[in-house]
């Protein structure tokens, strides 16, 4: 995983890939820790994590990635 202009970058087929782009590359960009901004270049995907942060708020940990997880296994193929 790399850093460029405030956006982390996953390589194809690096670890984080196979995490959070199915392997595939992508960037991504959090704030405040939990909401993120991910693209996913081959996948034609982009996707935006909100989580109502403006008052008491609970991580949500895992959860996050597991929705990502979710979305990746809905997709129809070609």
């Amino acid at each position: 995983m790399g850093y460029g202009y405030m956006w982390n970058v996953v390589l194809p087929g690096s670890a984080a890939s196979k995490i959070l782009f199915d392997g595939k590359g992508g960037f991504y960009h959090t704030g405040v820790g939990i909401h993120t901004l991910a693209v996913l270049p081959e996948n034609k995907l982009v996707y935006i994590y909100r989580y109502d942060t403006d008052g008491e708020y609970q991580d949500p940990g895992q959860a996050t990635i597991q929705l990502v997880s979710m979305i990746m296994n809905a997709r129809l193929s070609k």
